[in-house]
């Protein structure tokens, strides 16, 4: 298999070291495709800044996690690909081949998922439905205090 580096315009570290951060989000902004490998877990804040850049999020499959709230849906926020990412090639050459149609959809969707999902409303009713349910939390408990 051809090396992606050689297909592919790939951003990356240079030399191993990190490029400055305003080189860094001008890469971003200017990359079709934004991938988030997993690391210190399955959500990272490239995920998002994918979507404010305007760049489909291309990410090992989340359908895993039981999570709320959640944003992550295959091919409606973004476009998962195999653990070991033995696909990577065939979904990069979906997304470049469908471009056009695929581009605004998974980053408006992103975009709204992360607005409603993340709103203070939502957030706040998420934490009351969780803590509502713990045996030391009522309602008098709450006022005494």
């Amino acid at each position: 298999m051809e090396k992606l580096d050689n297909k592919y315009k790939i951003a990356g570290l240079v030399n191993g070291q990190r490029i400055p951060q305003q080189e860094y989000y001008n890469k971003m902004y200017s990359s079709k495709i934004i991938m988030a490998p997993l690391g210190y877990g399955e959500m990272a804040p490239r995920d998002i800044e994918s979507a404010m850049f305007g760049s489909v999020l291309m990410k090992p499959d989340v359908s895993y996690i039981l999570s709320e709230p959640f944003i992550y849906e295959d091919d409606e926020t973004y476009i998962a690909v195999n653990y070991d990412w033995s696909n990577l090639e065939e979904k990069i050459d979906y997304v470049l081949s469908n471009y056009k149609e695929l581009q605004p959809h998974l980053v408006e969707n992103m975009r709204k998922q992360f607005k409603k999902q993340y709103s203070h409303e939502n957030l706040a009713l998420h934490l009351y439905d969780t803590f509502k349910e713990l045996p030391s939390i009522s309602v008098e408990n709450i006022e005494q205090n």
